[in-house]
């Protein structure tokens, strides 16, 4: 069992989880750009151009919800390999019927079935790892910092000469090359002996985590989805881009400061000055935009967030008792993705810019303190203070227990 962790632990393991986890996230992290790509392509209106986006963030989330049926039951080394062939299946196909929308709604979402299963895959093989936090920082790092080189080169590179067909072919090849190191982790996750009931008390408190994730995320999403919008009228537009991408850049120096820390302060204050950052920078946003100011906020907010966020996912990590429930930080993702968006246009358009944001810092906050109740119970648990109630719990699960042929229970 030891030496099954160890490579579990490996760097192999953890070059394999970053490489699925950018898999899982290219597509996601482009797809402004793709879809204003394809739009153009096809001259699609906004209804049509929003459906692809639906398209793949639909298939992408029914995957991850069902991802606690067979996260386990399958090899990994498998579910890596025909996660990233339907990838890459999906783009070379929309490549291929490029001028037919039909065509490319099929492929786009074709990728969203793969990069769903490669996505929960690497979160669940990075939670059965030590030191998640670290792990997780890590692993957010290339998942945004590939992304960016893409919006900076293949524009240049590959857009302006070949169209939507070599934009598509292009991302295909590059997840192919990502599927070779995705293949090398564990074909299984670790082995989990339970000997008794105590952690029983906390068992549904993944659940609160998987929410406060969905709700933290979407103001965040929200707020991205019209970042450009938003800085379009007082700012030239090729600025805005090269300024998006720069925060796609310092949203990779965030998880690079939290692999730095590690957990030797613990969760709760880089969880917290981490939320404290991104809703103070909201502030940037009001009066008149200048560049300087978009340019600060590019740089401060994206860092801030994904710097909380890694801990966010070790904290939902760790309060999986089962082994089997991490997976769902996809779900909580595509749907915080999937709503956000559409709750903040709707507010923007309605009520204004200001009421906007106020959606935004009441999402960010509410998550963020339900991610710290979360890790506060956690604390709690591991320290023995429980209450009275779940220690009633906890003893009369483990005398049901007693009753039974044994006590130790082993799941994959």
């Amino acid at each position: 069992m030891k030496q099954h962790q160890k490579k579990i632990d490996s760097h192999t393991s953890l070059l394999g989880a970053c490489a699925l986890g950018t898999i899982g996230v290219k597509i996601f992290a482009i797809l402004p750009l793709l879809l204003g790509i394809i739009a153009e392509h096809l001259s699609l209106d906004e209804a049509a151009t929003g459906l692809v986006a639906s398209s793949y963030f639909g298939a992408y989330f029914l995957v991850t919800l069902t991802s606690v049926i067979w996260i386990r039951r399958f090899s990994w080394q498998q579910l890596a390999t025909v996660g990233s062939i339907l990838v890459v299946a999906g783009l070379l196909l929309s490549a291929f019927l490029s001028d037919s929308y039909q065509g490319v709604l099929i492929g786009i979402s074709i990728s969203g079935l793969g990069a769903a299963v490669v996505y929960a895959l690497s979160v669940t093989l990075i939670g059965d790892m030590t030191d998640k936090d670290r792990r997780f920082a890590i692993k957010l790092i290339p998942e945004q910092l590939i992304p960016a080189l893409l919006m900076f080169s293949l524009p240049i590179l590959v857009v302006q000469y070949f169209g939507l067909q070599g934009f598509l072919i292009s991302l295909a090849a590059i997840i192919a090359l990502l599927a070779v190191p995705g293949s090398r982790v564990p074909a299984k996750g670790r082995i989990t002996q339970q000997t008794d009931r105590s952690a029983a008390p906390g068992r549904g408190w993944i659940f609160i985590g998987l929410l406060a994730l969905l709700i933290y995320f979407a103001g965040f999403a929200g707020l991205w989805a019209f970042m450009e919008r938003l800085a379009h009228d007082a700012i030239d537009p090729v600025a805005v881009g090269g300024l998006l991408a720069l925060g796609l850049v310092s949203s990779a120096v965030g998880p690079a400061i939290a692999a730095w820390l590690g957990d030797r302060g613990g969760r709760i204050v880089p969880i917290l000055v981490g939320a404290i950052i991104t809703i103070a920078s909201l502030v940037l946003l009001l009066g008149q935009l200048s560049v300087l100011k978009f340019a600060l906020l590019m740089a401060v907010l994206p860092a801030a967030y994904y710097f909380s966020l890694a801990y966010i996912f070790g904290l939902i990590s760790d309060a999986d008792i089962s082994g089997r429930l991490s997976s769902l930080i996809s779900s909580a993702l595509a749907l915080g993705a999937a709503i956000g968006p559409g709750v903040f246009g709707f507010i923007l358009e309605s009520y204004g810019a200001e009421t906007g944001y106020l959606f935004i810092v009441l999402s960010l906050s509410v998550g963020a303190i339900l991610c710290l109740w979360v890790e506060v119970r956690l604390k709690r648990l591991e320290l023995g203070y429980v209450s009275d109630d779940e220690k009633h719990d906890s003893q009369l699960s483990d005398s049901q227990s007693d009753n039974r042929s044994g006590t130790t229970k082993q799941s994959v």
